[in-house]
């Protein structure tokens, strides 16, 4: 993006992983015309565990991407009941506001399922500490994330993001209490496994605005928001969701 002011400024936006090199080129170019160039680089501190050991601030192109997706965004930012954490990657690529008490959760793929049918059954119920545990990799597996495991009835809610369940529950329950029951969807993601054609079935049949978002396995035709998306997906600091996915379009459309 290109804009040119009245004073003869120019301000050039590169969303761009390889912002070092496009640094050394504009110092090329300030010294030979003898220009003033002012460079801004969307530095962004990670939270998860991905990128703990390697370094507390990176690029991230979606982080950049946000201040202009949110100047797109003409409707509402929905609540978005997320079977896993990469709700909160959708909040924070529209630099919005967490808004869902599932964001930095996980849920296996039946629990999601019961949420999503009857969210007010299960949002308007306190949330009690179960046990402490690993967070399911698969049938019988686990990782190496730790972290309280919370009940609601029937509903195992795992928060591998944190560490305290006294802070967990106090931001569930304010975050419920708060919820806009006119303007919700839900974003089910394939994790830890392939979703069961039983499970995919019932979602596609959902009364409510939805988004399937698969990690290998094709589910094309299931639902109408549904899309691949690459190991790390909205957690990718050199990958735009747009790559995979029109965000601000979705947002903007009529909800059911």
């Amino acid at each position: 993006m290109i804009e040119y002011a009245d004073n003869g400024q120019i301000r050039l936006i590169v969303p761009s992983p390889e912002y070092a090199k496009h640094i050394v080129e504009l110092s090329v170019y300030e010294q030979k015309y003898n220009l003033t160039i002012s460079c801004l680089i969307a530095e962004h501190k990670r939270r998860d565990m991905l990128w703990r050991e390697s370094r507390d601030k990176i690029y991230h192109i979606n982080k950049l991407l946000a201040y202009f997706r949110k100047r797109l965004v003409t409707k509402e930012i929905p609540m978005i009941l997320s079977s896993d954490c990469m709700g909160g990657r959708l909040y924070e690529a529209l630099d919005a506001p967490w808004n869902s008490p599932t964001i930095n959760t996980g849920m296996l793929a039946n629990d999601f399922m019961k949420l999503c049918y009857n969210p007010q059954k299960y949002l308007k119920k306190g949330i009690d500490e179960v046990y402490w545990g690993k967070v399911p990799s698969g049938p019988g597996n686990y990782n190496n994330a730790c972290g309280p495991v919370g009940k609601i009835d029937d509903i195992e809610v795992f928060f591998s993001h944190d560490s305290d369940f006294n802070v967990v529950k106090e931001r569930w329950d304010y975050l419920c209490r708060n919820i806009n029951w006119n303007r919700m969807v839900c974003l089910f993601v394939e994790w830890p496994t392939a979703i069961p054609f039983k499970l995919m079935k019932k979602y596609s049949e959902l009364p409510m605005e939805k988004i399937l978002v698969s990690r290998g396995n094709s589910y094309c035709g299931f639902c109408p928001n549904s899309f691949f998306m690459p190991l790390g997906g909205m957690s990718d600091p050199n990958s735009a969701i747009e790559n995979h996915f029109d965000l601000v379009g979705w947002i903007n459309q009529d909800f059911r």
